[in-house]
């Protein structure tokens, strides 16, 4: 029973987590009157807490050195891997993956800085994918763009993409939480 009441808890405190990054982060505006979408702050939060945790995990091997026999060492490597993977991966969603767009463009800066431009006009296909929560947009220059789809506006850029490509748009199953 207790753990039928941990698993609850745990997934509704999953619901309202993600219930208010999808509705409560907004596009600013940029000197150049571009909405600016960036990832909400709970990435920021998230990420530090996983090196956090593998700063743990380096403290107790060094405090514990002397105590630790092969299957400890395997165990805090793999948990050190894991946490550090995922915090640098999600301080680099919140901190470098940004999309900017008008009504002209779109400029999308992945998790690696590289920033690509697509204008409206060119974009020929679009594909929501809920597994990993993410817009692909495809360009008749055979390229490809991934957006977010816990970027701040990410409703408002979907009524953009809506009113400049409507037939496209509507073929994106994009969830949108008001």
């Amino acid at each position: 029973m207790k753990s039928i009441v941990t698993i609850a808890i745990a997934g509704l405190l999953c619901y309202f987590i993600f219930r208010c990054i999808n509705t409560s982060a907004q596009a600013g505006r940029t000197a150049d009157n571009r909405l600016q979408m960036r990832m909400h702050a709970a990435y920021m939060y998230f990420g530090y807490c996983c090196l956090m945790i593998c700063a743990g995990i380096v403290g107790g091997v060094i405090y514990d050195y002397p105590k630790i026999d092969a299957v400890a060492a395997v165990l805090a490597i793999s948990i050190f891997l894991l946490f550090g993977v995922l915090g640098v991966y999600n301080l680099k969603l919140y901190y470098v993956h940004t999309v900017l767009y008008n009504e002209d463009h779109i400029t999308c800066y992945n998790t690696r800085g590289k920033a690509k431009v697509f204008y409206w006009k060119d974009i020929r296909h679009a594909v929501y994918n809920g597994y990993t929560g993410s817009i692909r947009l495809y360009s008749s220059r055979k390229e490809l763009i991934i957006i977010h789809h816990d970027l701040g506006g990410i409703n408002d850029f979907y009524q953009e993409f809506y009113r400049q490509k409507p037939h496209i748009a509507q073929k994106v199953k994009i969830r949108i939480l008001t």
